[in-house]
């Protein structure tokens, strides 16, 4: 995912559901606490559920608070597809 600037960003957490209402944490991705420069983040989820599933980032600052955005939904054909994050678009997750 690509952020343009951040203000006091401490860490992104990674979520998958296989429901999308039901959320586990996956893992998490350190923020650049304050930074007015673009910067791209990626992840990439070592042991995903083969069929369809969901995922969501939660932002949280140095403060506590946080912030969780829409879900996208991904269909993983098998461990093969597994890859990086090209593209979230329209809810689409693309690998490659």
């Amino acid at each position: 995912w690509i952020v343009a600037s951040q203000v006091n960003n401490d860490y992104y957490t990674i979520q998958n559901s296989l429901d999308g209402e039901n959320w586990n944490d996956v893992g998490t991705v350190p923020g650049a606490g304050n930074s007015n420069t673009q910067m791209d983040y990626f992840y990439t989820h070592d042991n995903p559920h083969i069929g369809l599933s969901y995922y969501r980032l939660r932002q949280t600052d140095y403060d506590g608070t946080s912030e969780t955005f829409n879900p996208v939904s991904v269909i993983v054909k098998d461990n093969k597809t597994i890859g990086r994050l090209l593209l979230v678009k329209w809810n689409i997750l693309i690998l490659i």
